[in-house]
């Protein structure tokens, strides 16, 4: 496996909500924390077409 990185600056990270309750206001808190200390942070943001399937392929 490869090293854990010394921050996230420069990386993407994905964030997926299930759309179940505020899980999309959640992670967009969980992005501004994030990026409270990193800057050059990168997000993908995916909402999943229902709570009962797992991701599309796409996703």
């Amino acid at each position: 496996m490869p090293g854990r990185p010394d921050g996230l600056g420069g990386h993407v990270i994905g964030l997926m909500a299930n759309g179940l309750g505020e899980s999309k206001l959640f992670l967009d808190a969980v992005y501004e924390e994030l990026t409270r200390e990193e800057e050059a942070l990168a997000v993908v943001r995916v909402l999943k077409s229902s709570v009962s399937v797992a991701p599309e392929p796409v996703d």
